[in-house]
């Protein structure tokens, strides 16, 4: 499945790709591609890398890509975790000279697509801009009041230690110079 990706790259007028990680998705895939297009222009592709989810995400994405030209599918035989979806996936983007900007996002619709095209204007004056929950307008939805103190808790022992100043190192929502993506050996994370 790496080499049908890398036969993709190349995409010509695609200069932003949002990259969503699925597992176990069917009933949410389809309604954030629908909603991130509502968001993008034409030079953005949508790539859904799916870890072989049981419960057919796959297929929903493969009926969607009929009638969606914008959107791919990067299916991988098993689950691998997000990390390596995300890594690996990273890996083969940048090797396109075309592509500028990496969008990470969520398929569980707790990052909104409406920020898109902000965090890509952004981006042009940025190499990393995240979409933070700890900002002044950022928000959780639909998580309990355990998991938000966690979440809260672990950013603040993360920002005290490593000192720097961002305020959610666990946004799964980025966009990303890969230019920047070019200079890490993503092997080692």
């Amino acid at each position: 499945m790496k080499n049908e990706l890398k036969d993709k790259i190349g995409w010509g007028k695609y200069k932003n790709v949002v990259v969503i990680p699925t597992y176990n998705e069917k009933d949410n895939i389809k309604v954030i591609v629908n909603k991130i297009n509502n968001h993008i222009d034409t030079d953005t592709k949508i790539l859904v890398v799916d870890d072989n989810s049981p419960d057919g995400t796959r297929y929903v994405v493969e009926d969607l890509m009929k009638n969606t030209p914008n959107l791919f599918l990067y299916n991988r035989e098993k689950k691998q975790g997000l990390g390596r979806a995300y890594t690996s996936t990273f890996m083969i983007l940048i090797e396109d000279k075309n592509i500028e900007t990496i969008i990470s996002m969520d398929a569980d619709l707790s990052h909104d697509p409406i920020n898109i095209p902000i965090m890509l204007e952004k981006r042009k004056k940025f190499d990393v801009v995240i979409g933070s929950r700890y900002i002044k307008g950022g928000d959780i939805e639909g998580w309990e009041l355990w998991r938000k103190l966690l979440s809260l808790g672990g950013n603040l022992y993360t920002r005290n230690i490593v000192k720097v100043p961002i305020k959610d190192f666990t946004s799964g929502f980025m966009a990303m110079s890969t230019k920047i993506l070019e200079q890490i050996d993503l092997n080692k994370i």
